[in-house]
């Protein structure tokens, strides 16, 4: 009797035993086992790279290199000079909603260009490194802070992200103590 739910149609034939995966290369089966006849990948001939992991002879790491949050942290800025960081969080005003939607935080940085000392930026990156925000504070920038019921400290200003979206409302949440310093080095690079 046929099982078949398509008339005229035969069955599949029957499956072999599963014995392992192949991936091409041919193996001898003994048992229902298979054993493959290329040696394994730990017998590739390895040299060392050059940050200390194992390279093989196709050029794959041993070990991925991955992004390490204290060495991009803890980057040199040979272009700029570093004039306060803290660690905030930032929000940007949703006109359509009438709400701040809160982005990501990690530590955030004012920079000074050392070659031109009137362009000023605030940078905040995420705890992995990726930068989440980059703003160009220009001169006459208005600065303000406000506590909340919550005693949490924010610093609201206006500027340009995306030159399409043009100008919108950000606020920088910071610590109550530190929140008038940064407020003092924003509006001092804004001069």
């Amino acid at each position: 009797p046929s099982t078949s739910s398509v008339p005229g149609t035969s069955p599949a034939p029957a499956a072999k035993p599963f014995t392992g995966f192949s991936f091409g290369s041919p193996t001898a089966i003994t048992n229902n086992t298979s054993v493959s006849t290329i040696p394994p990948a730990s017998t590739a001939s390895a040299a060392p790279s050059s940050n200390g992991a194992s390279v093989s002879a196709g050029g794959d790491a041993d070990e991925e290199q991955k992004d390490e949050p204290e060495k991009l942290l803890a980057e040199e800025n040979s272009k700029e000079d570093c004039l306060f960081e803290l660690r905030s969080k930032y929000y940007k005003y949703n006109g359509e909603t009438k709400q701040w939607k809160d982005y990501s935080k990690g530590p955030l940085r004012c920079y000074r260009d050392k070659e031109n000392p009137t362009k000023h930026r605030v940078v905040l990156r995420s705890d992995i490194g990726k930068v989440q925000l980059n703003l160009k504070i220009s001169k006459g920038m208005k600065f303000s802070k406000t506590v909340n019921k919550k005693r949490k400290a924010f610093i609201s200003f206006i500027a340009v992200q995306d030159a399409v979206s043009g100008p919108e409302s950000f606020m920088l949440a910071a610590a109550m103590d530190k929140v008038d310093e940064l407020l003092k080095t924003l509006e001092s690079m804004a001069k």
